[in-house]
Formats: structure tokens, sequence, C-alpha cells
């Protein structure tokens, strides 16, 4: 009996041994199995996003590609509409600023010189060796500016000035005309005649001259005086044809600061003014 018990208890020992073994390689294969279909998937997972990144490369690619071209064949389609659209607007504006301009030039014209000789009195000086010699110009080369140096002095004053020479002989001097701090203009002599103004013979035998009056000692001319001066320089210049270089100062014969808010070397603030008076006057005409 004890024989047939213990022949029993070996039987199940050695099945419960061989239920263990087959749990432990059921659980291994498992394990393999899981591991095995982990890394499948994976590598199917790891090839899939592969090909999904290439489309997208490939399509990005493409459409960059394309986004170009389409952007150069606009630039190119654009170019000559934009020029063509260019050169047509700046014909148009040369064509009416042209136009425009030559109209105000002609009224202009018209209503200053009108104004101007309204402006002229002729008050001749008497014939003397100090101020009027009568002797007659070798001809019309330039006209000479200068200012009074009487701060605060009329025209007529220093018209009465240069007549009063002939008996006070106290200088040898005189102008064709003088502007007035009005504006107004006294002419001392007829115009193919001779004024002692420059300094210097050859510039009196071929010069016509204009004093201006100015209000103070800084020997700026006021707005009215400025503008007369203006309009009588581009008349005489149409009168004698004369380019604009043939404007000088009392300065740039003799160097005498005369004008002296116009007299200065090229680049001073001086000068400046001089060359600013020149292009008003060119645009005058």
């Amino acid at each position: 009996m004890s024989s047939e018990i213990l022949k029993k208890s070996q039987r199940n020992g050695g099945s419960s041994v061989l239920k263990l073994i087959l749990t432990i390689l059921l659980f291994v294969i498992i394990v393999l199995s899981a591991i095995f279909f982990g890394t499948r998937g994976s590598k199917e997972s790891s090839t899939t996003n592969d090909h999904t990144d290439s489309p997208t490369e490939i399509t990005t690619t493409s459409f960059v590609v394309t986004t170009t071209e389409t952007t150069t064949e606009k630039q190119t389609q654009t170019t000559p509409i934009q020029t063509s659209t260019k050169e047509t607007t700046t014909e148009i504006v040369i064509e009416t600023t042209t136009n425009e301009t030559t109209t105000e030039q002609t009224s202009e014209e018209t209503v200053n010189y009108e104004d101007l000789m309204e402006k002229i009195k002729v008050d001749l000086l008497v014939k003397n060796k100090y101020s009027r010699p009568g002797t007659k110009l070798d001809s019309t080369e330039w006209i000479i500016v200068h200012y009074v140096a009487n701060p605060g002095t009329t025209a007529q004053q220093n018209r009465n000035y240069f007549n009063g020479l002939a008996t006070s002989h106290k200088a040898s001097a005189s102008a064709h005309f003088i502007i007035g701090l009005n504006g107004e203009i006294v002419q001392c002599l007829p115009l193919d005649e001779v004024s002692y103004n420059a300094g210097s013979t050859s510039y009196n035998m071929t010069s016509i001259s204009i004093e201006c009056c100015h209000p103070d000692s800084s020997g700026k001319f006021n707005q009215a005086t400025y503008d007369t001066l203006v309009q009588l320089v581009s008349w005489l210049c149409q009168k004698y044809n004369l380019p604009i270089e043939r404007v000088i100062r009392h300065y740039d014969v003799t160097g005498k600061a005369c004008p002296v808010y116009w007299s200065g070397k090229e680049g001073s603030e001086q000068d400046d003014r001089w060359e600013q008076f020149l292009l008003d006057v060119v645009e005058n005409k």
C-alpha cells in the first residue's frame, strides 16, 4: 500500500514538473512572439513613415519650383507693361509742363515790363564833368549793380546828390538808375551815355549802372527794391541781348564791398545771395 502511494506520488510529482516546464515554454514562446511581432511592427511603422516623408518632400520641392516658375512668368509679362506705362506718362508730363511754363512766362513778361515802365521817373542830371560828362557809350556789354551806402535815403535824394556834384566837385560819381525803398526808379542818365560808377574806364564805357537804396547799414534790400531790381535787370538783359553772366557787382570789377550784402568770395554767404538773385533774374526773363 505504501509502495503504491509512493508510486502515485512520484507520478504526480513528475506531472507537476512537466506542467511547470510546459508553462515556462509557453511563456517563453509568448514573450518571443511578442518581441518578434513588436519589432516587425516597429519596422513596418518606420517603413511607413519613410514612405510618408518622401512624397511630402517631393511634393514640397515640386510646389516651390512651380511657384518660382509662375512668379518668373508674371514678372516677365509685367515688366514690359510697366516700362511702357512709365514712358507714356513721362512724355505727357513733359508736354504739359512745357505748355504751362510758356504760358506763365508770356503772361509775366507782359505784366512785369508794363509795370516796370510805370515805375520809372526820368530826372536827368545836368551835364557836368563830375557826374554827367555826356560821353557816349562804346557799347553796352555789362549791367553793374551797386548799393547807395546811405541807409534810409530815397532814390530822389541820391539822384540829387549826383546832380549836386556839378557844383560841389566832391567826387566823380553817377548811375543810370536808382531804385528806391518803395520800388520806384529814378533814371539819371540816358542809356547811351557814360556813368561814373565802376572805378574803371573800360567798364564805365561799356556798362549800364544801377544803384539801390537800402533801409539799414546791413545793405540788405527790402522786398520792394529787390523785386524792382529783378525786373529792371531782366528787362535790360532782354533789351541788349545780354546773358546773365554779363550781370555783375561793383565788387566783381574792383573788389569793393558793393553791394555789401552780396559781396563775398565764391562759397560765402554773400556770394550765395548774389547767385540767388541771378537765378531770380533768369526766371523772370
